[in-house]
Order: structure tokens, then sequence, then C-alpha cells
């Protein structure tokens, strides 16, 4: 077989492959009324703390990365409004959390050892050297605003001691 002829039939695999994805991805999604319904219940329950138009548009976005609706419930907070600014939304700590880990991201955790709560959380990407860079987490101590100290960026843009979504 011509290097040409492989090539060929390399690329119908793949546009084949590509097509089955996109069906399958395509009969995943949810219809509108599918939403709404998972919606109204997510908020009448009050199990979440959305109410259903918070809880719709949460699960559209959800569905719009390829996700199930009611991942929603899982992902994310609401972030109340007030007077200046109107609610928003949050990704959860833990999720957050998984997807840098998931993307290569390593975390150390350090403890002050006279009350035992977390100081300093060190974040690197496994690209990098380990404590590369430094985010210190005095929020936990009435004392101490949160500061952080922030290195050269890592190889998806993001500064050494954030990950995707923090």
């Amino acid at each position: 077989m011509k290097a040409n002829d492989r090539m060929s039939t390399e690329s119908q695999v793949l546009e084949k492959d590509a097509e089955i994805l996109t069906r399958v991805i395509e009969a995943t999604k949810h219809s509108l009324d599918d939403v709404e319904r998972m919606a109204k219940h997510a908020g009448k329950s009050g199990l979440a703390g959305f109410t259903e138009d918070q809880a719709f548009i949460l699960m559209m976005i959800c569905q719009a990365e390829n996700r199930h609706p009611i991942e929603a419930i899982r992902r994310y907070h609401i972030i109340p409004g007030n007077e200046k600014r109107p609610p928003s939304i949050s990704l959860r700590a833990e999720v957050a959390l998984a997807e840098m880990l998931g993307r290569g991201w390593r975390v150390e955790w350090e403890s002050d050892a006279d009350n035992g709560q977390i100081q300093t959380a060190l974040f690197w990407h496994q690209s990098d050297v380990p404590r590369a860079s430094e985010s210190s987490l005095r929020s936990t101590r009435p004392d101490g605003p949160v500061s952080s100290k922030t290195g050269p960026t890592g190889p998806d843009g993001q500064p050494r001691c954030c990950g995707p979504g923090l």
C-alpha cells in the first residue's frame, strides 16, 4: 500500500469516527422541555439552593459542555448578589480542584503546626519543578488577608499558583 493510500484510508477512518461521535453527542442532548422539567424539580426541591430559573441556566451551560444537565447541581454554587452586583455563579472548589488535578496540576497543602489549619497551598504543573510558586491561604485565620505570590505562567497560560477556574 502506498503512503498516499494509507493516509487516505486513515483520514476516512477519522472522518467516520468523528461522524459517529457527533451522532452520539447529539443523541445524548436533552430537549428544552427535558431541561425545564429537571430545573423545575431542582428548584422546587430546595436541595441545590437554586431557583428554577438559575437551575435552568446552569443546566443549559452543562449541556453546552456536553455534560448531563443535572451535573449543574454538583458543579456550581450561586453567589448571592446585593444592591451593588447581581448574583453570579462559581465552580465548586472540589470540582475546580479535581479538574486541575486531571489537567496535570499538583497541589501540596501545608498546615500550621499550632492549630492544624491549612495555611499554605502550593500549586504547580507537572511540567514544572514542584514549589515553583506559592499561594497563601491566610483567609482561614481571622487576622490575615488572602495574599498570593505568582510566578511564571503554565502551559495553559494560567499563573502557576492558579488553575483553570480558580
